[in-house]
């Protein structure tokens, strides 16, 4: 499902075209998905690590990054069942010192403004920090108790906050696809793994905690003209409703995923240590 992009390109003549989402890998992906077989439950996720502090508890804000600057991408995103178009986001990101960090600015298919997304996540992949904003609402979390968020209303004067026993956090952007993968640092020969997930669903943002199993089915390298690009492809599958999807990845971006397709991309992607 990867859509044209400027990643170093991968010529489709080096590449198999038997592989989903790896053939040209870096400038094209295929539409759709084939199915995926069943994936057995596996071990666990480690819980996030538990933070209590004295009286009120506050977010934890993520230290400003060092080093060159973040690089540029865009994503298109559409309805991953009638494939209407929903807008693009445009994204830069990039590892630091204190883990990995995301942001992005959403815009309509008409090209006006519909929201952001700030995520910052630790060398162990844990969120440190969330904001997103759509449709005026805006949510605020991090990695506290399992983990705590703040969604307040487009007014801003009635705030919520929840929390849940939960590994990270989920929704509608490609960034949480690349943080998930990175919390939990799957390996082609490791058993199906279960993560939960509190996502936010468009358009009010509206919480919800979703259990999943994540396994890494292939990780393969293809030969572009800037060097080696390794695709991981992932089976995600929804342990309420059985469905499967395939994700695939190179280093921290997306090249194909349902609803997100990789259009632009400035430089190679970041790989992760």
């Amino acid at each position: 499902m990867a859509g044209a992009c400027s990643i170093p390109e991968v010529r489709s003549d080096r590449v198999p075209t038997s592989s989903h989402g790896h053939r040209r890998a870096a400038h094209a992906g295929h539409r759709g998905s084939r199915p995926a077989p069943t994936v057995p439950e596996g071990r666990t996720v480690p819980e996030a690590g538990r933070v209590h502090r004295a009286g009120r508890q506050t977010m934890p804000t993520a230290p400003e990054e060092s080093g060159p600057p973040m690089p540029r991408g865009r994503y298109s995103l559409h309805d991953p069942h009638d494939h209407t178009p929903l807008g693009e986001e445009h994204f830069h990101c990039a590892p630091g010192p204190s883990g990995w960090r995301y942001v992005s600015q959403l815009t309509t298919p008409a090209g006006d403004h519909a929201g952001s997304v700030d995520l910052a996540v630790d060398e162990l992949g844990r969120p440190i920090r969330l904001e997103i904003n759509a449709s005026n609402w805006q949510v605020r979390g991090a990695a506290l108790d399992g983990v705590t968020w703040v969604r307040t209303d487009p007014t801003g004067t009635h705030a919520t906050e929840g929390n849940a026993p939960a590994h990270a956090f989920s929704g509608t952007s490609p960034a949480f696809l690349v943080s998930t993968a990175r919390l939990l640092r799957l390996t082609p020969a490791s058993p199906a793994t279960r993560v939960r997930l509190v996502t936010f669903t468009d358009p009010v943002l509206a919480p919800r905690t979703v259990d999943q199993s994540w396994a890494l089915v292939r990780s393969e390298a293809h030969a572009t003209d800037n060097g080696p690009l390794t695709v991981d492809e992932y089976q995600v599958s929804a342990l309420d409703t059985g469905e499967q999807h395939a994700v695939h990845l190179t280093g921290d971006v997306v090249l194909a995923a349902p609803g997100i397709e990789l259009e632009d991309l400035d430089s190679p992607p970041s790989a992760f240590s």
